[in-house]
């Protein structure tokens, strides 16, 4: 037999062992998204179109079969190059996206900021809640701002990431969500207080929205972020009242997730439709709050607007993270989303560890690209 055929012969064969290995492993490169039926163009392309290591993809690919990461979507150049989904799951799957709704949030903050339905991210919370203008109130809760609750610098007594631990069960069992979170104290001043990771503020800012623009969040994100995204089958978590959860309860299909992090990545624009302001962008995903060392967090960065701030391998990037190991990253130097979708309720930080291979494979081609 002729080397070359050898070589193809041995090749086949070590990638049927390769899947055989994975189990589940599937490698998902249809150009199209299905959202209810209907057909939205996704450009595909295989990492060699695009110039990424394939082999360091597929070890990726093939590590994940063996850990709680239900799927894995990796966008170069605005191309999907590489999907994973275990045994079970597809691209059409709704996946639980936890805190990554926090994100969200920032952008609808954002769009209400720009449609002037808010004024300004320095108006306080007594502009939006009655129940705060009266002389009892304590004058530093009055006083937090939208900004405050965007960085988690409310200075709020929350506790959830120690007395309930990370459980917002006596929020969801309240009557009305954003006002329960107002019941709690203060234990230091809004914008000087440290990094406290915050639930309770991202329902204030859901609960401004819907004040301010007479929609709920989940309305307002249908008419302005998920429809022009095309982002149409999903699930996010509303109160008695209607009100969306503002940092939790979202469920999206990994490709959508995938859409939030590329409007990211071109800056607010979609399709040639700006949908966020290039300042918002910038500012949102900008380091605003030291997270510290004290708290555990400081793995996953620091903190923007909701969103976290970190570098992989000398690359800047941003992430909107959940609990459990839900990722929608964001590198712009190297044009690179990543969005992993998982539940390890011992190690959120568990997708991170596969950024160093994603990172060298993307990271080859700007090599061979800047040479």
């Amino acid at each position: 037999m002729p080397g070359g055929l050898i070589r193809m012969s041995l090749m086949f064969m070590l990638l049927l062992v390769i899947g055989a290995a994975a189990g589940c492993l599937k490698v998902d490169r249809t150009p199209g998204i299905h959202v209810n039926g209907e057909a939205q163009e996704w450009p595909a392309a295989s990492p060699e179109d695009i110039g990424m290591d394939r082999e360091r993809l597929d070890q990726v690919a093939v590590s994940l079969a063996d850990e709680p990461i239900y799927a894995m979507v990796v966008v170069k150049d605005g191309h999907i190059v590489s999907e994973y989904y275990k045994k079970g799951y597809h691209s059409e799957r709704k996946l639980w996206m936890n805190s990554v709704a926090k994100s969200v949030t920032s952008a609808l903050v954002g769009m209400a900021v720009e449609q002037k339905a808010i004024r300004s991210i320095e108006q306080p919370l007594s502009d939006f809640f009655p129940s705060l203008r009266h002389e009892e109130t304590d004058m530093r809760m009055q006083n937090i701002t939208v900004k405050d609750l965007l960085r988690m610098t409310s200075g709020l007594d929350w506790p959830e990431s120690t007395a309930w631990g990370y459980d917002l069960t006596p929020m969801i069992d309240s009557e009305d969500w954003a006002e329960f979170v107002l019941t709690f104290p203060m234990k230091e001043a809004p914008g000087t207080a440290v990094f406290d990771y915050n639930s309770g503020g991202s329902q204030l800012l859901s609960a401004i929205v819907q004040r301010q623009t007479g929609k709920s969040m989940q309305q307002f994100a249908d008419d302005h972020l998920f429809g022009p995204l095309g982002i149409r089958d999903y699930d996010w978590r509303r109160g008695p009242n209607e009100e969306t959860a503002g940092g939790f309860g979202i469920e999206l299909k990994p490709r959508d997730a995938a859409k939030l992090g590329l409007l990211y990545l071109n800056q607010g624009e979609w399709e040639g439709r700006r949908l966020l302001s290039e300042d918002w962008i910038r500012e949102s995903t900008a380091k605003h709050t030291d997270v510290g060392e004290d708290n555990g967090m400081s793995v996953f960065g620091d903190y923007g607007y909701h969103w976290w701030v970190r570098s992989f391998d000398s690359y800047e990037a941003y992430l909107a993270m959940g609990y459990g190991g839900q990722y929608i990253i964001v590198v712009p130097p190297l044009n690179l989303v990543v969005v992993f979708a998982s539940y390890s309720d011992q190690d959120t930080a568990l997708p991170l560890q596969h950024m160093h291979a994603l990172i060298e494979a993307a990271a080859s081609t700007s090599a061979d690209s800047s040479s």
